[in-house]
């Protein structure tokens, strides 16, 4: 398996929220009386959130309230049980009692890594996930200030703390700011100048020079839709010629706003659907554009790379449609979609749309002609 194949690979698990146990299996680890009955609640909170899950069973519902409650109170509750708390709870329709979840395992275990997916300490994730979370119930005001508290804690933390990411973090943290003050705190100047700052982020080397090159080039497509509107900002949007770094942001995106259903997903067999009902509550959203696009390229590639192609052809032609930095990128992806439906004729005539709305993608489109001839 080549080393992008793996990359990929460990993205999708960031969408499908890959859980773990911090230390099982290891030398000198053992369990403790805390985690035989947390392990016996969650299972009994898996069986009520299926049942309730596949039918609305109202007493369902109620035990899976009462379930996170004894989680979240029995003891000294993980980091792990409090997240699985939190995301039960938002899929139940209560984000304050998520958020109030979270901000206990921000409080209690501040520095201790995330239960799933990136090496990224709780304080960061936690933070994410809140401010997704008031963006939900509109409480922008909310949002906007964890936002900023977060930038400040991402921009004084080493960069040990957050391994590679923390370049990313910051720049998809300013990106998030620019796009509430555009939206919503009516302050254009502040949100060019968040804009400003992850455009000037400076280079990386190695694996990572794509990632944070793909974020800049976001900021610059942003300050210009702002600045000279949508039309010319399509113009002269340049291309993104390899589409996995943007596929990758997206899968990150998922994972740090709790959008990718961790830590449920996964967790146990037929859980997967809580990464579905929280993608389509994005997308349903009216809140957050960015959201609402990471979310569609996100779970898209995810269901194209599973064979899951009507399912993917719905979420990147949604994206398509819209004015957006990832349009162009969900484009291509559909095109491709519509190749592997054997819908030759159609997948042409996408490329042939991305061609006319972003003639920077000029180049990559005459090359994807050239490799279906």
């Amino acid at each position: 398996m080549g080393a992008k194949r793996r990359r990929i690979v460990w993205a999708l698990g960031l969408v499908v929220g890959i859980t773990c146990v911090a230390g099982a299996g290891q030398p000198g680890f053992t369990i403790t009386e805390q985690m035989r009955t947390e392990a016996k609640i969650k299972q009994e909170l898996m069986k009520a959130v299926l049942s309730w899950l596949s039918d609305g069973n109202v007493r369902a519902g109620d035990e899976c309230d009462r379930l996170v409650h004894a989680l979240l109170t029995t003891g000294e509750p993980s980091v792990h049980a409090c997240f699985m708390g939190a995301q039960v709870a938002n899929l139940r329709g209560k984000p304050l009692e998520a958020i109030s979840a979270i901000e206990g395992a921000i409080e209690k275990y501040p520095d201790e890594r995330a239960p799933v997916g990136l090496r990224v300490p709780t304080k960061v994730w936690g933070c994410f996930w809140i401010a997704n979370l008031a963006k939900e119930s509109g409480d922008m005001a909310r949002a906007k200030r964890v936002y900023e508290d977060l930038l400040s804690t991402l921009k004084d933390m080493q960069t040990s703390d957050v391994v590679t990411y923390k370049t990313e973090s910051i720049m998809t943290c300013e990106l998030l700011l620019a796009e509430m003050e555009r939206e919503h705190g009516q302050d254009k100047q502040k949100a060019l100048s968040y804009l400003k700052a992850a455009e000037d982020a400076g280079e990386a080397g190695g694996a990572r020079r794509a990632g944070i090159a793909l974020r800049q080039s976001w900021a610059r497509y942003e300050s210009t839709r702002a600045t000279k509107g949508s039309a010319v900002a399509n113009a002269e949007l340049p291309p993104v010629s390899d589409a996995f770094p943007a596929y990758e942001l997206a899968a990150h995106h998922l994972f740090l706003t709790g959008i990718s259903g961790s830590p449920l997903a996964g967790y146990v067999k037929g859980m997967n659907v809580v990464t579905k009902i929280l993608v389509d509550r994005t997308v349903e959203g009216k809140h957050s554009q960015v959201d609402r696009d990471l979310a569609r390229l996100g779970y898209g590639y995810d269901q194209h790379h599973k064979g899951n192609l009507e399912e993917a052809e719905k979420y990147f032609a949604s994206l398509f449609e819209d004015d957006s930095f990832f349009s162009p990128v969900a484009g291509i992806s559909l095109a491709r979609v519509k190749k592997a439906q054997q819908d030759t004729g159609e997948a042409r005539a996408v490329l042939d749309r991305v061609q006319s709305k972003y003639p920077g993608y000029d180049s990559v489109v005459t090359e994807i002609r050239r490799s279906w001839e």
